[in-house]
């Protein structure tokens, strides 16, 4: 259950979205999660896309934060995918039940 929460948190999805048809959405979880990042991301391409200029220093600094909390999330989850998920694996394969599949 743990390491449930964990990796719904970072990636960011709820667990009912359709709750929130009609109000704007929720807030986000966490704003280092991949919804919010690939949100980020995208408003950051499209801001750069759109001009006919080189990219503004707002666009390079936003690229700047972006890239950093992308970083520290890859890293999360390289983190759950090669550390936990194998401990967790380890012990329900001590109970004689089922791994969680990569």
């Amino acid at each position: 259950a743990a390491l449930y929460a964990r990796a719904r948190n970072l990636s960011g999805e709820r667990p009912f979205p359709q709750h929130h048809i009609g109000f704007g959405g929720a807030p986000p979880r966490n704003l280092a999660s991949l919804v919010m990042l690939s949100q980020d991301l995208l408003h950051l391409q499209r801001a750069v896309d759109g001009a006919d200029a080189a990219p503004s220093p707002d666009a390079r600094t936003g690229y700047a934060i972006v890239s950093r909390r992308l970083a520290a999330t890859l890293a999360a989850w390289r983190s759950i995918e090669q550390v936990d998920l194998p401990r967790l694996n380890a012990r329900l394969k001590a109970v004689g039940e089922a791994p969680v599949a990569d």
